[in-house]
């Protein structure tokens, strides 16, 4: 790999959605079986070409959750989705986190880019992250909530053109990877309980 970027992502902090803690709860399958049933989505998708062909950036947004919801459909695409969620969120928010990894990071290039108005995930992770990651950089994309690339593509684009301009591609070297894990094993030895 040779940069990185990062897009709204998980894994940087507990909090997220009350949507998506309420999803990951015992029984919500029945509740996401009947918010993706085709009629629903078809209707939000039909709102959502409305509201855009009014100038409403609210429009995007009805589309983008019309097309997360149509592969929940079926039976089998409701439980991948229930069993993923679940793997990684619960009532309390995100289980997983990559915080005690970035520092691997290091010496690639990264991007973070964040909606500037994503209530999904808060923009707090992605500025935490590029301050555990040095030299890394971090982006909002104005009027873009948790889907940059599909409610400000353009936007997003043009901020990940200028950060591959900008960047020199990061060179694989194994020696410099042992070293940067000696180190950190070095200054956080394992438990041995």
């Amino acid at each position: 790999m040779e940069r990185l970027a990062l897009v709204s992502s998980g894994g940087l902090g507990d909090e997220v959605s009350p949507l998506l803690r309420s999803a990951a709860l015992p029984g919500a399958s029945a509740l996401i079986s009947l918010a993706s049933h085709r009629r629903l989505t078809g209707l939000l998708e039909r709102a959502g070409v409305s509201l855009r062909d009014r100038g409403s950036s609210l429009g995007v947004q009805f589309q983008a959750v019309a097309r997360a919801l149509r592969p929940l459909e079926n039976e089998g695409g409701r439980e991948a989705f229930i069993q993923t969620l679940r793997a990684v969120i619960d009532r309390h928010g995100q289980r997983v986190s990559a915080t005690d990894r970035l520092y691997l990071l290091r010496d690639l290039p990264t991007l973070i880019a964040w909606g500037e108005r994503d209530r999904t995930i808060p923009v707090e992770h992605g500025l935490a992250a590029q301050r555990a990651i040095p030299g890394s950089r971090f982006v909002t994309i104005p009027r873009a909530a948790h889907f940059p690339h599909l409610e400000q593509p353009d936007a997003l684009a043009t901020a990940l053109l200028d950060f591959i301009a900008a960047t020199e591609p990061a060179q694989f070297d194994e020696q410099a990877w042992q070293a940067i894990l000696r180190g950190r094993s070095a200054a956080r030895p394992r438990s041995t309980a």
